[in-house]
Parts: structure tokens; sequence; C-alpha cells
């Protein structure tokens, strides 16, 4: 993650890069020279082991301790963000200094990943978000997870299940901008206004900005997929080349710049949004190409708070960690550091978007946003510019493994209006005697946010290792299904 260089009492934020980067930079623990990952099994690991000790070339198949990352360590005497992008974290620590607090920050931040990083995160996505006040000793969630069409059911996908990774037939209703709406209305500062939230971005998606390496990276990877929709070629390919923007390529979204102008200058974003002509352009949008979404789905769709989310202790009687109830993923990270922070008998001495915000007065926000995969359905609404989720994928299908590599669980078969389990896991941690924030952590990545967290907290919080030592670790993965142990 990135964050604004300025320094601002008493905020200590060591951040990193992303701590679950793309599934490039992960490999299965047993590999063989240059050749690709091996898919490994409990029987085969150890067989290669035992082949690996009698190996005269075993040293160069073990693996190393990485070097040092050259992301940030540094301290921030007031309020610090901590985005996916350098231009995003100093939008959300500029609204901070002009007296918001962290939930604006997360708001404008969040709205910048959507223009610069559409392949994360945005408008037609959705987010899970915990809240702490340090004044009240009090967590809080929103969850604004999209759910299931109403035409919708568990055997929808039996035909093609295709249809549930790209199209618009695996779009799930978006909660993203209702759960801002949400957010703002109940945590934010007061001092900032709905409008000059948005102007940043604004003027992000119509001055335009420099691709990324890492956006650059997605369009060529997706390249196909994208010119397969008019309106995501008319977006990310460049006209001059016709071929998808390079790093360092300047990009303009013109047509989002639009609606984000609609929305920020409403006196109801959510009444136009889901109930306005807004919903009635997507629903026809939508419906024109065979999906299944309706005015009636924007209509009924509300973001969720959870007055009393998850909580427990942690290491010892004075830090409590919480975060949103399912169906987040937070309650499987809390069980793994529940479970490790018991195993302290031979302690080693060495060591999806997200965005996190702690301001001036303690308050500390951790948010996970997401339109599924990569460019989520590889679809875009030709008059608004909102590149749509794939989260229907994210449910289960009898019989069907999903794009992660979850078998199917009855628990997350597809009904009307249901919202499907995710990986998300935005945790705070904090001193129940002090009030303040001891962390605020969350990730990207898919099924990997889970073990990536929980493995960062560890090495925190019971190995006492800086974050960025934390972050920069090794880390594993292995979901048990299927039973493949990555490294990274």
């Amino acid at each position: 993650m990135n964050i604004p260089q300025e320094k601002q009492d008493n905020v200590t934020i060591e951040s990193s890069n992303d701590i679950t980067p793309n599934s490039s930079e992960w490999e299965n623990i047993v590999t063989d020279g240059d050749a690709g990952p091996l898919s490994v099994d409990g029987s085969e690991l150890s067989k290669q082991r035992k082949n690996r000790r009698n190996s005269s070339s075993s040293s160069a198949q073990q693996l190393k301790w990485p070097p040092p990352s050259g992301s940030l360590h540094a301290q921030y005497r007031r309020a610090a963000v901590a985005t996916d992008h350098g231009l995003c974290s100093e939008i959300g620590r500029d609204i901070m200094m002009e007296g918001g607090n962290a939930v604006d920050a997360m708001i404008a931040s969040f709205l910048c990943i959507g223009v610069i990083n559409p392949q994360s995160s945005g408008l037609g996505g959705g987010f899970f978000m915990t809240i702490y006040n340090t004044s009240t000793q009090r967590c809080q969630t929103i969850d604004a997870r999209e759910v299931a069409p109403i035409k919708s059911n568990s055997v929808m996908y039996q035909r093609d299940h295709r249809e549930s990774i790209i199209g618009y037939r695996s779009i799930a209703v978006p909660g993203e901008l209702h759960g801002y709406w949400s957010a703002f209305t109940k945590f934010g500062s007061s001092r900032i206004s709905w409008k000059r939230i948005f102007e940043p971005a604004i003027k992000l998606a119509r001055e335009g900005f420099p691709v990324s390496s890492n956006l650059a990276m997605v369009l060529q990877q997706k390249e196909s997929d994208i010119n397969e929709d008019e309106d995501m070629r008319r977006v990310f390919v460049d006209k001059k080349t016709g071929r998808v923007y390079e790093e360092g390529d300047m990009m303009k979204r013109e047509r989002l710049a639009e609606l984000l102008v609609e929305l920020s200058d409403s006196q109801n974003p959510v009444e136009l949004f889901y109930k306005g002509g807004i919903a009635q352009t997507l629903a026809a949008e939508i419906r024109d190409n065979g999906g299944y979404i309706t005015v009636e789905d924007f209509e009924q769709y509300e973001s969720v708070l959870h007055e009393a989310p998850l909580e427990s202790e942690l290491l010892s009687e004075e830090l409590v960690m919480c975060g949103p109830p399912p169906p987040s993923s937070f309650a499987i990270t809390q069980s793994i550091i529940g479970i490790m922070a018991h195993l302290t008998g031979h302690v080693p001495d060495h060591g999806t978007s997200h965005v996190v915000a702690i301001d001036h007065e303690g308050n500390a926000v951790s948010a996970t946003s997401s339109i599924n995969q990569l460019l989520g359905s590889k679809r875009m609404s030709p008059t608004l510019g909102i590149i749509w989720n794939d989260s229907m994928d994210d449910f289960s299908s009898p019989n069907l493994t999903n794009a992660f590599g979850f078998s199917p669980s009855p628990e997350n078969f597809i009904l009307p209006k249901k919202r499907p389990m995710s990986s998300m896991s935005p945790t705070v941690i904090y001193n129940k005697n002090s009030g303040k924030v001891k962390m605020a952590i969350g990730a990207s990545g898919g099924s990997r946010i889970i073990s990536a967290i929980a493995q960062t907290v560890i090495r925190a919080l019971l190995f006492n290792q800086t974050v960025k030592d934390s972050v920069d670790a090794p880390r594993f993965h292995n979901q048990f299904i299927p039973h493949v142990t990555y490294v990274k």
C-alpha cells in the first residue's frame, strides 16, 4: 500500500505494499527451477522433499528469505492514510488536513481508486468497512456487499458456468454507493461536504491520470476480454495504437466523471442512484444485454450497519480485535489468530483494494472494496462508465467450482437478495484500557486475504516485528480445497 509522505501526534503507521499481491507473485511450495508452479499434495510434497535432500543441487531449491522491500516504514504524528495508490493516499490525507475524519478520507480515497485502479474496485462493486471510534471505544461495521438479483436461483449457471464470470449475467446488485452514503451520514465529520469528497476523483476522471504499472499489466492480461466489449474498448484501448494503454500513458474516464458530478451534486445520491433515473438507465442496459438485474433490485438494495460486530480478546485481556460478521471472512481470520496466539512455546526471533485511515482523533477505518475478479464482469455501462462486478461467481453453484477454486457449499448457494460469502476481512485491533488503536489492517487478493492478514497480525503482535517486517516476510497459503500450498 502507499501512504502520503507528509508527516503529521501519536499515530504510528508502518505501511508496505499490498500484503496479498497478484497471483503471479505466488508460487507453489515445491518448485522446479524456472518451471511454472506445480500442483502439490501432501504425499507428493514429502517425496519431493526427500528427493531434494538426496540431491546435490538441493541448495538451489531452498526457499530464501526475501530482501527488504522498498516500501515505507514511517511514523506519522497526527494521522495517516494507506491505500493501493499514492495519489489516492494523498487525496485521503488532504481531506483529513481540511478537517475531515477517517471516514471522509476513506470515501474520497475509494472514489479515487475507482477511477485510476478500475481493475480492482468502483461504483459497480461493494465493500465491507470496520469503523472504530476512540472516544466511545466502540466498533461498528457496514456491509455494502453486492446481493443476488430477485430473478436468480441456485442452478442458474449449470448450463454455462462462464456466465457467472463474464458478461451481464454475472453482475450482482452493487452496494458501493449505498455504503458510502451510509458511512458519510452516520460517521462523517460534518466538516467536509459530500461534494468536496468527490472533487479529486472527478478531476482525475476528467483531466486524466497516468496508467500505473499494475493497471497496465492487467490491461495487457485482459486485452482479449476488453476487445469483446465496445465500451471497455472505448476507455482502455489507445486509439492511436489500437492496443490497450501502457504504463505511463494518460487515460481519461469522462463518462464516469459526469456520473460522479451528478452524484456529488445530489442531496440524496442513494435516491438518485437506486430509485431514480440512474437506476432505470442501468437496469435497462443490463436487461438489454441479457442480465437479470431489474429496477426493483436497485430499489430494494440496502447496506447493513452492524452495531455489534464480531469482537474477541487477542493475546491478552488488553487487546480487542473487531470486524464484520458473515458474509465477510473476519470470523475465520479471527479464529486463525486466536489459535496461533496460544502457540507461544517456540517463538522465533526473526521475522480486492483496501483503505486504512486513522485520523487526528485516533478514530480508525479499515475497508475493503471489490468488483471481484480483475475488471469484474469485463462489462462497462455505456452511458455512465461504471465497470460492473462479477460477484455472482462468489456464490456456490451445485457441482461447480468458482474462480478462486472453492468447492460448492450449500450454505452459499444462490438465493434472491442474498449476499455471497466473501474473503474480505477489514480488521481493527484496539487496546480496551487506553482506547487507542493498536492496528488497522486489511488486504485484497481473493481467498488469500484471510491467510495474509492472519500471518501479518501474528508476526506484528505475537512476534513483535514491525509492520513492515511482518508484511515483507514470506507467507504461506493453503485453503485445503484445492489442497495446494503456496508461498510468497
